[in-house]
Order: C-alpha cells, then sequence, then structure tokens
C-alpha cells in the first residue's frame, strides 16, 4: 500500500493509471528511462531527495486532493473514496485503515495537514533506501556493534592522564554562549583578547577563576563572517580541541552544550555525561573494521562519581551534523544503545584522545529524536528552549562547583 500511495505522491498533477499491488515498480521504471542516462538506484535517490526538498506548497497540493471536501481534514472515507477513485487494485478498506490510524498522531478521527506532511516524510523515509544504506545496516548486525563498544571500553579504561594531578585548569568548549551566560556572570568570566589571539580567533576566550580554587577557560567556537552563524559541528570544534590542549594544557576540557535525546534512554531537560562518542555519518563500507573505525569517536574520561554524586545520567553521545535522523541511523542509535545525539563530542573525543588530555562529554537533553522527522526535532528544541537554558545553567555551575579542590581521579568511581 505504501509503495502505491509513493506513486501517487510521485505524480501530483496527473491522474495515473490503475495499478495493481504487484505493479508498484512500474513507478521506478518510469523514473529509470536509460534514455537519461540515470541508473534505477541513482533515480530513486534524487526521486527521493527531490520530494524530501519540497516546499509546504508542495504538500498542501497533495493534502487538497484528498480533501475532497475542502474542509481542512481528511477523514478515513476521504482516503478511501480517493484511493477506490484513481482504481487501486488489491488495497482494501482495512489497509487503508490502518495506515490512516497510524497517521492520526492526535487521535482525533482526522488527519489535519502536518499529520499528512508527517505520514508523507515518514513514508519516504520508510521506503527509499540505497543499496549504501542497506549495506551499512548489514554490517552493523554482524556483531550488534559489540566489537566497537569493547574498543570505546578499552580506550576509555586507559582516557585518564594524572590522576593524581589536583584540577588547576579547566577549559570549557561551546558554541553557544548565550546558554551558559548566568554562569560566566556568576563566576566573572570575562573576554581575553589575548587568548583569543593565541587560538587563531578560531574561538572566542573568556577567562576566570572558580572561587580562586582554579582557572576556567570558556571557548566559543567562531563565528562565520560570512553567515553570521557559530560554526557548529565536527571541523571547527576538533580545531578549537587541537588548539586548547597544545595553548591552554587544561587538566580537563570539558564540552558543554544541548543534544538530541533518545525517547527510550532520556527525557528533555535530563543531563548526560558521555561514556564515550561516535560518528552516525562517518560510515565505511569495505569491510567491518573499515565501518567501525569509521563510526569510532573516542573515549572520555571515566567520572562515575561525579555522576553518582551529582545525580547525572551516563551514556553514549553519537554525533551528526544536521537533523534528520535515517533508517541507518536509527540502527546504529539502537545497535550502540546512545542516549543522545549532538555535533561535536566525538570529533573533539578523537583529537584529545590523541593529545592524551582529558576530555568530558557534558549534555542536556533539548529535545527528542525523531526519525525522518527533523521539522519536529527543531520545533520540539525551540518549544523547550527557555527551560533547558535554565537547567543547562544551574547542571553546569554545579559541575564546576563540584570539580573544585578535586584530583582528575576522585571524578571516577572510588574504587
Amino acid at each position: 500500500l505504501k509503495l502505491q500511495f509513493l506513486y501517487l505522491i510521485g505524480h501530483p498533477l496527473a491522474h495515473p493509471p490503475p495499478m495493481s499491488a504487484s505493479s508498484s515498480p512500474k513507478m521506478f521504471r518510469t523514473l529509470t528511462d536509460t534514455d537519461h542516462g540515470f541508473t534505477r538506484e541513482e533515480s530513486r535517490e534524487m526521486f527521493a531527495t527531490g520530494i524530501a526538498d519540497c516546499q509546504e506548497e508542495f504538500y498542501r497540493m497533495l493534502f487538497d486532493r484528498f480533501d475532497s471536501n475542502r474542509d481542512g481534514s481528511i477523514s478515513v472515507q476521504d482516503m478511501c473514496d480517493f484511493m477506490a477513485g484513481i482504481g487501486l487494485e488489491g488495497v482494501n478498506d482495512g489497509q487503508i485503515t490502518d495506515m490512516f490510524v497510524e497517521a492520526d498522531k492526535n487521535q482525533n478521527g482526522s488527519i489535519e495537514f502536518d499529520e499528512f506532511e508527517h505520514l508523507v516524510r515518514q513514508i519516504f523515509s520508510d521506503s527509499i533506501m540505497t543499496y549504501s544504506d542497506i549495506l551499512k545496516m548489514d554490517i552493523a548486525k554482524l556483531d550488534g556493534m559489540a566489537e566497537l563498544k569493547n574498543r570505546l571500553a578499552e580506550a576509555r579504561a586507559t582516557a585518564m592522564a594524572n590522576p593524581g594531578k589536583k584540577i588547576e585548569r579547566v577549559c570549557l568548549i561551546v558554541v553557544v554562549k548565550e546558554e551558559i551566560q548566568p554562569v560566566l556572570d556568576k563566576f566573572n568570566v570575562a573576554p581575553d583578547p589575548a587568548l583569543t589571539a593565541d587560538l587563531l580567533s578560531l574561538a572566542t576566550a573568556y577567562r576566570g577563576s572558580i572561587d580562586g580554587v582554579y582557572d576556567l577557560t570558556v571557548l566559543q567556537v567562531a563565528t562565520s563572517e560570512v553567515y553570521g552563524r557559530h560554526y557548529s559541528g565536527y571541523t571547527q570544534s576538533s580545531a578549537v580541541a587541537a588548539m586548547a590542549a597544545k595553548v591552554i594544557q587544561p587538566d580537563l576540557v570539558i564540552s558543554f552544550g544541548t543534544a538530541g535525546g533518545w525517547p527510550s534512554k532520556v527525557q528533555v531537560g535530563d543531563c548526560v555525561v558521555g561514556s564515550g562518542c561516535v560518528f552516525l555519518d562517518r560510515s565505511r563500507t569495505s569491510s567491518k573494521n573499515s565501518f567501525d573505525w569509521g563510526v569510532f569517536g573516542g573515549p572520555t574520561m571515566p567520572c562515575g562519581q561525579m555522576v553518582k554524586d551529582l545525580g547525572l545520567r551516563e551514556g553514549l553521545l553519537g554525533v551528526q551534523i544536521n537533523y534528520t535522523v535515517t533508517k541507518v541511523h536509527t540502527h546504529l542509535i539502537d545497535c550502540l544503545g546512545l542516549y543522545a545525539i549532538d555535533m561535536e563530542s566525538a570529533s573533539e573525543a578523537q583529537i584529545l584522545m590523541q593529545t592524551k588530555t582529558n576530555f568530558m562529554a557534558l549534555k542536556v537533553v533539548s529535545n527528542g529524536v525523531f526519525p525522518g522527522d527533523g521539522a519536529r526535532m527543531e520545533a520540539d528544541y525551540v518549544k523547550h528552549k527557555e527551560m533547558v537554558s535554565k537547567k543547562a545553567a544551574v547542571v553546569l555551575s554545579d559541575v564546576l562547583e563540584y570539580l573544585k579542590n578535586k584530583t582528575v581521579g576522585q571524578l571516577a568511581e572510588a574504587a
């Protein structure tokens, strides 16, 4: 049924001919005319990408085809009538009703526009997969990512440098300074133009002291002069981490910010301390070893005692560079048991593992992670932004206070 629905939404202006359940591949044969020089796989990818990128007007046009009485909603009868009217064979009202119930998120007996748009996007997400996607999922299934998890655990066991050293210099890397402004104000952290210059202006530096016990340096990633937005993502944060290790030589680097939370593991407002970091977008398919190598980010230092004392959560963090969560991402999230997803921690962990610098990733969950529905994730972030910012300030303040008069080793679980 969903493949036939794909056929319909792929031809919004046409009146499609009758089509049986067994003939749904016709939509792909139409798209793979060899005269155009595209392989079937290339055409499928272009088709999926083109539809996914369409504007609201496209979905509104599709919606109006089902909403025959123009009352702003689609009833189950509307859907059945439309399917019957175009002559689909091998589809019964029960199957259509099942799809309707799945789409009716608020269970009010009708499908509104936002529910319809989500249904269409979800069908594409569920139905269009490249050969590469399938191969990645098959590789991940070989051992359920057990070997990678073992390697992360082994790396973490040796990730602590100078455990007996008292913490004297802490470096905090952030993307959005406004999320922690109350903390900067509390500890009188002020701009340091000289340090900013030493860091090649890859980050704006702020310096202060936590009650005279240890020095705190806050590094906010630089802002693009072209677009006026912060440089979030892999490249900038890894460069900043490398410069921090070289110039500041901190006893501890903390990557702090917000993250999307996997609903079965955490809720909005929870604070997750990363037990390790992985890449979700950097997979390879030539072998299981190369696949694991691509996913592996790096370890974080053990800090179980701090997690216990402050009532925080601890779990693996995943990293990707946009809001789209695909079936491959979902499969990796499930296999690895990820708690949250951000855009920076894995690249920072990779660099600081090599420089042998103590690293902690501290993320406050700002929104849920909803596969195939990036718009919902962004909307969830906006909805909870004010509450999460307040929670982030409290959590960060508690952590910075906790570090006072501690050695590095005291952050780990007590022997």
